[in-house]
């Protein structure tokens, strides 16, 4: 399957070709996917996107931004577990928050589970839930060690005093 940037651009709209090379030059695949699944209404299970829609229309829109968001996690489902794990790095760096902080709160609410494109079949959301579930708790389990690491560092350098 392609990735998103492999849409063609069917000619009829400089917008969708604009559109497109943004989503490309969004820095990680996890990244795409989280952008993706923003433009998709809970409610409705549509895809929205104001520009998009006002020039291609409401239907052909939402085709469009669906397709780029299978594609897109059809992508992230062909990365390894090494590739995977790197892309989610970048992405946690580029967030600007507390990696332990931000997987923490993964563990316990499982947001990742909402980038699931509609209609995937069980295999795939299988596959996907069963990667990031492993990712998230051995990074989890990586920064705990870490932050025990540094409480014992420090606690030595205070006891030093």
């Amino acid at each position: 399957m392609e990735s998103c940037d492999g849409h063609p651009d069917l000619g009829r709209s400089g917008t969708l070709g604009i559109w497109l090379k943004a989503v490309r030059e969004i820095p990680t695949v996890f990244a795409r996917l989280v952008y993706l699944c923003s433009l998709r209404d809970p409610g409705s299970g549509r895809y929205q996107h104001s520009i998009l829609t006002q020039d291609l229309g409401e239907l052909e829109a939402d085709r469009v931004i669906r397709e780029c968001h299978q594609r897109t996690f059809a992508q992230w489902l062909c990365l390894t577990l090494e590739q995977q794990r790197s892309d989610l790095e970048a992405y946690l760096s580029a967030l600007g928050m507390k990696r332990r902080e931000v997987l923490q709160m993964w563990a316990r609410f499982a947001p990742y589970r909402n980038l699931v494109p509609q209609g995937l079949d069980e295999p795939g959301r299988w596959l996907y839930l069963a990667d990031l579930e492993a990712l998230v708790q051995v990074m989890n389990n990586e920064y705990a060690a870490e932050h025990q690491v540094q409480l014992q560092t420090q606690s030595a350098v205070c006891e030093a005093r």
